[in-house]
């Protein structure tokens, strides 16, 4: 349940958790806002303050940087 313009509305809803690297937010958040049926879809970043090093290497490894 939320509120939208002013009246509570209730959906049912997914969320949706993108891992990634913050120098790929700008692409991600077009590519969510072009198919998301929302005016205003949930877009935030959550910063990682501490993880497993084989976790931390492996999205280093996976997301690689665009030339």
């Amino acid at each position: 349940m939320y509120k939208w313009q002013g009246k509570v509305e209730k959906d049912d809803e997914v969320l949706m958790m993108v891992k990634s690297r913050r120098f790929l937010f700008k692409d991600i958040e077009a590519e969510v806002k072009k198919l998301h049926p929302y005016d205003t879809p949930e877009l935030i970043v959550v910063d990682i303050k501490a993880g497993s090093k084989e976790y931390l290497d492996w999205i280093d490894e996976s997301v690689v940087k665009p030339k």
